[in-house]
C-alpha cells in the first residue's frame, strides 16, 4: 500500500468549504444534509494522489466502509462517490444562488414597505390639504409597488418550488 500523502491546507480548505462538511454518500443516500464528523477520502483510493476532484469529504461510517475490502458484501464505488460528491456540490450551490436571490428579494420587499409607508403618511397630508392632484400620483406610486409586492411574492414562491424540485 502507497505511503499517505499529506493533503496541503489551501486544497483541505476548498474540499472541506465545498462540501460544507457534508457527507455525500448519507446526502445521496439517506437525503441527510446534516454536518458530520468525518474525513478527506482519496476517490481513487491512492493516498498519493491529493488533487481536490480525487477527495471528498465522508463521515466515518461511509469512509470505513468506502476504503474497507471485503467479499461479503459491494462496497462503494469510486463512481458512486464521485456521482454523489456531485449531487452533494449541486443541491450546496442550488442554496447559495436560491438564498441571495431570496435575501435580495427580502431586501427590495422591505425597501417598497418604507417608501409605502412614507408615501401613505403623505397621502394623509395631502387629504387634510385636499390636494387631489397629489393624492391621484401617489395612489399611482402606492399601486405599482403593489404591483411589485405582487412580482416579488410570485418569483420568491418560484424559488421556493424550484430549490424543492431541485
Amino acid at each position: 500500500m502507497a505511503k499517505r500523502k499529506r493533503v496541503d491546507a489551501d486544497t483541505q480548505t476548498r474540499v472541506l468549504s465545498r462540501s460544507i462538511r457534508r457527507c455525500c454518500l448519507c446526502f445521496y443516500l439517506k437525503q441527510d444534509f446534516s454536518e458530520k464528523i468525518g474525513q478527506i477520502a482519496h476517490v481513487d483510493k491512492n493516498p498519493q494522489n491529493d488533487a481536490e476532484d480525487n477527495l471528498v469529504w465522508l463521515c466515518l461510517e461511509h469512509h470505513s466502509l468506502f476504503d474497507s475490502r471485503t467479499s461479503q458484501h459491494k462496497n462503494y464505488t469510486p463512481e458512486e462517490v464521485s456521482h454523489a460528491r456531485e449531487k452533494l456540490h449541486q443541491r450546496i450551490l442550488a442554496i447559495n444562488v436560491f438564498g441571495a436571490e431570496h435575501d435580495r428579494l427580502n431586501a427590495e420587499w422591505k425597501q417598497i414597505a418604507g417608501q409605502m409607508e412614507h408615501l401613505q403618511g403623505a397621502i394623509q397630508g395631502y387629504i387634510t390639504d385636499q390636494n387631489l392632484k397629489k393624492i391621484e400620483d401617489s395612489q399611482r406610486q402606492l399601486d405599482a409597488l403593489w404591483n411589485r409586492i405582487s412580482q416579488i411574492v410570485d418569483r420568491q414562491f418560484s424559488i421556493e418550488q424550484d430549490f424543492f424540485r431541485f
